[in-house]
């Protein structure tokens, strides 16, 4: 089969803390990526380390907090503060990633990982699971079509086909289909 393999990262039992500064995404004037936003690692924690929620409770003293956004923009105290602590997850290669905000900006295509927090919103459709699309965007198995609708599932992650075809971030983005555990376009 032609295409790119499906394949299931699992949790590695830990976290990274990150620190991050950004101001309001309402402020569109970074040329490097819409609004001013840059993160530091602080450290890895341990399943069970790690802290619930991405909050503003960490000291703002701590010199490790980024000062400036990559484009040089300073933050200021008024900009945000998030502490935010990241799933590390662990591909059958035993490559690791950390998963925060889109699964296909930090993982290989065709990368799956069980998200258990979205099955609140899947309407008893199944597990979700996301999915790493080839555009750098992810799709979630149990979320509705933008078409209105659901689409269909069928077979064990990662060996899923998925009807009708997944068309991410129209019109530009990826178009293919999810067959025999493999994404095709």
């Amino acid at each position: 089969m032609n295409g790119i393999p499906l394949r299931v990262a699992v949790p590695a039992l830990k976290h990274v803390r990150m620190l991050r500064r950004y101001t309001l995404s309402t402020e569109l004037d970074c040329p490097a990526g819409g609004y001013h936003n840059a993160s530091r690692v602080l450290c890895t924690v341990p399943e069970g380390g790690q802290r619930p929620g991405r909050d503003d409770d960490w000291p703002h003293d701590d010199p490790n907090w980024p000062a400036a956004c990559g484009c040089g923009y300073q933050f200021g105290p008024s900009d945000r503060w998030q502490r935010a602590d990241h799933p590390v997850y662990r591909l059958p290669d035993g490559a690791e990633f950390t998963f925060s905000r889109s699964l296909g900006l930090v993982a290989p295509p065709g990368t799956m990982i069980r998200i258990p927090w979205f099955d609140d919103f899947a309407s008893g459709r199944g597990e979700s699971w996301c999915v790493a699309l080839p555009d750098g965007g992810d799709w979630i198995t149990t979320q509705k079509a933008s078409s209105g609708g659901h689409w269909t599932v069928t077979g064990t992650p990662p060996l899923i086909t998925v009807t009708p075809s997944i068309w991410n971030n129209r019109p530009n983005g990826w178009h293919g289909w999810i067959r025999d555990g493999y994404l095709t376009g």
